[in-house]
């Protein structure tokens, strides 16, 4: 009877060592990484190997989720090529404090439609996000990143840009050939912008420039629309930039009141924006705010709507 149970409980031993070993399959890569395959995923140790890097991307796409902590090691960066052309991947969440977003993380990763930026997220990298046509927007101020990298998000379908306040400097080709991109906000930490940061940007309207930026390079907005506009103040570098590239400028310490939407005109168009902005449907730059407030209190209300309309419909009514 003693030997029965002795068989049998060395069956099941070697039964769940067989369990355990095809969920975590050991490989070595021929750069000489070795790698963890658990679920959709393909770890690779880093740090010494109190962290994982992510190096690939098994599942079937949709809705993403980048895992937390596996095997009692946190998840703490995207590796290089993680994605590299999925098309089947649609919204990347985060539910750990990710620190990087490695070089062609989500290359031609043609149906990504949302990532989410953490507190955490210190660097993106080259590339990274290079050809995601279908990507609208990405929080960068949730972040803590110090530059865009080169083609950071060349060729994506990125709208709109808001910097964190901890960025420095925007690299060479970063939000180039970007076909839908209008509005960017750069913040007052950025002091340089490279050569074709933003360059063939055709639909690109404007661009807040802050006193902190020192050095612009001469072909970082080529290609772009001719109805473009450099927001910033008078006499700063960008204002001198902007001249010597007959690229129109917005004033910020001189704004022409009643231009919410920020296009250098005041009609009807800035009332709806007004409007819009009331109900949550748009927003207003930091030169579109200002100019927005035609009262003067130090908010926008339905009553600066209403003094526009007045203005336009030739009421003796002044901003």
């Amino acid at each position: 009877m003693r030997k029965i149970f002795s068989i049998l409980l060395t069956i099941l031993i070697i039964s769940t060592c067989s369990i355990n070993v095809m969920a975590a399959d050991v490989k070595t890569v021929i750069s000489g990484k070795t790698t963890v395959t658990i679920g959709d995923w393909v770890y690779e140790a880093i740090n010494g190997g109190s962290y994982w890097e992510l190096d690939e991307y098994k599942g079937n796409g949709g809705d993403v989720t980048i895992p937390r902590i596996v095997n009692d090691k946190m998840v703490v960066s995207i590796g290089s090529h993680c994605f590299l052309n999925n098309t089947t991947v649609k919204n990347v969440t985060t539910s750990s404090p990710l620190w990087t977003v490695d070089d062609y993380a989500f290359l031609n990763c043609t149906s990504l439609e949302s990532f989410e930026c953490n507190f955490a997220l210190k660097e993106i990298g080259v590339g990274a996000f290079s050809g995601t046509s279908a990507l609208k927007s990405i929080n960068l101020e949730d972040s803590v990143v110090t530059e865009i990298s080169p083609h950071a998000f060349m060729s994506s379908g990125i709208v709109s840009v808001k910097l964190p306040e901890t960025c420095t400097t925007i690299k060479h080709d970063a939000f180039s050939q970007c076909p839908n991109l209008k509005d960017v906000e750069i913040s007052n930490s950025v002091t340089s912008i490279d050569s074709k940061a933003f360059a063939s940007c055709p639909n690109l309207k404007t661009v807040i420039i802050p006193d902190s930026v020192t050095e612009i390079d001469d072909t970082a907005f080529d290609g772009c629309s001719g109805d473009m506009f450099i927001i910033c103040n008078s006499n700063s570098y960008a204002a001198t930039y902007a001249a010597s590239k007959n690229i129109d400028v917005l004033e910020l310490d001189n704004p022409v009141y009643g231009d919410s939407n920020a296009d250098g005109k005041v009609n009807i168009l800035d009332v709806t924006a007004i409007q819009r902005y009331k109900i949550g449907e748009q927003e207003l730059n930091e030169y579109g705010m200002r100019c927005a407030d035609v009262n003067h209190d130090g908010s926008i209300t339905v009553r600066d709507a209403t003094l526009i309309q007045m203005k336009l419909a030739k009421y003796n009514v002044e901003f």
